[in-house]
Formats: structure tokens, C-alpha cells, sequence
């Protein structure tokens, strides 16, 4: 397990919204928050030449995101 592997669970909130901006024209707005909670990282043994984890990845990871999103449609 490295850091970089999201493992744990996740909670996700999201919200979007259509905007009239003229006849035709319509903006999409859309947002997500994203909430995984805690989990430990662990170290290996070393492999068959390869050098030992120990130390790098022992830690309690958490993690979230903020994610933003627009388009813009146009219908004739």
C-alpha cells in the first residue's frame, strides 16, 4: 500500500445547477466533494533486489477533494 492508493472509504457530495444565460444559450454548473477517511499505510519486506519500504510508507493517510465543473451549451 502506498499513499497513492485511495483504500478507504469514501463519502461523495455533489450539486449541480442550469443556468438560462440567453435563448439558446445554457451554462452547467456542477461541484463534488469528495471525503475518504483515515487509513494507515503500512511497509514490506524487501524484495529479491529491491530496497526495504520501511520508513517511507508507515502513516495515517487522509484524504479530500474539492472538484469544479462548467460547460456551456448552445441550442439553434
Amino acid at each position: 500500500m502506498t499513499p497513492l492508493l485511495p483504500e478507504g472509504n469514501r463519502n461523495e457530495f455533489t450539486a449541480g445547477a442550469t443556468v438560462n444565460l440567453s435563448r439558446g444559450l445554457t451554462a452547467d454548473l456542477a461541484y463534488q466533494f469528495i471525503r475518504q477517511n483515515d487509513r494507515r499505510g503500512r511497509t514490506r519486506e524487501a524484495l529479491f533486489n529491491q530496497p526495504a519500504t520501511t520508513g517511507l510508507n508507515n502513516g495515517l493517510y487522509n484524504f479530500h477533494a474539492h472538484l469544479f465543473g462548467v460547460s456551456l451549451g448552445y441550442a439553434f
